[in-house]
C-alpha cells in the first residue's frame, strides 16, 4: 500500500508557493519601517522599528517626523482617490498621542503641493486605518510624490505606533 503523504506534501508546497494576485485597488503602500525618520529622531535615538512599524523607543516622548517616498506605484490601479494612514494608539483619552500623514507632490523645481492629510488622535486601544478622499491625477514624469508623517507621544506609558500608509481607490 502506497502512502499518500508525498503527494499531499507536494500539493501543499505548490499551493503555498503559488503567487498571490496583487490588489488592484492599492496604487502604492509602505509599512511604517519603510519610511525614513528625520535627523532629530535618528540622532536622539527616539524610535525603533518592530513588526515593520515605526514607534517610539521605550521612555521617549515628543514628536518625530518621517518621510515615505512613493516609488513602484501600481499602474494597474485605476484612479486612486483615497489616502490611508494606519496606526495603533494604546490610550483613548490622551490627545498628545497622534499620527498625521500628508500626501505631497513636489515638482522637479521644488514646488510643493499638498494633496491630502490624514491622521488621528484619541482613538481607542486598537489598530486604526483612517481613510481620506482626494482628487488628483498622478504624473510621475513631471513630479515626485511622498508622504510626510508626524508621530507624537505625550506619555511614555502609552504606545503610539505608525503601521503604514497607502494610496488606493
Amino acid at each position: 500500500m502506497k502512502s499518500a503523504f508525498p503527494g499531499l506534501l507536494l500539493a501543499i508546497v505548490v499551493l503555498c508557493a503559488a503567487p498571490e494576485r496583487a490588489n488592484a485597488s492599492r496604487y502604492w503602500s509602505s509599512p511604517g519601517a519603510g519610511c525614513v525618520p528625520d535627523d532629530d529622531a535618528i540622532q536622539n535615538n527616539r524610535y525603533i522599528t518592530s513588526s515593520a512599524s515605526l514607534l517610539f523607543r521605550s521612555g521617549q516622548t515628543g514628536q518625530f517626523a518621517a518621510l515615505c517616498p512613493i516609488a513602484g506605484a501600481n499602474s494597474g490601479a485605476s484612479n486612486p482617490s483615497h489616502f490611508y494612514v494606519s496606526f495603533n494608539n494604546s490610550v483613548l483619552t490622551d490627545s498628545s498621542n497622534h499620527v498625521t500623514g500628508t500626501l505631497w507632490r513636489k515638482s522637479f523645481g521644488g514646488t510643493l503641493t499638498l494633496i491630502a492629510t490624514s491622521g488621528g488622535t484619541g482613538y481607542s486601544a486598537n489598530n486604526w486605518t483612517l481613510d481620506t478622499s482626494f482628487t488628483h491625477t498622478f504624473n510621475f514624469d513631471s513630479y515626485y510624490y511622498y508622504v510626510s508623517l508626524d508621530i507624537s507621544r505625550g506619555n511614555s506609558a502609552y504606545t503610539m505606533t505608525f503601521r503604514g500608509a497607502s494610496i488606493g481607490s
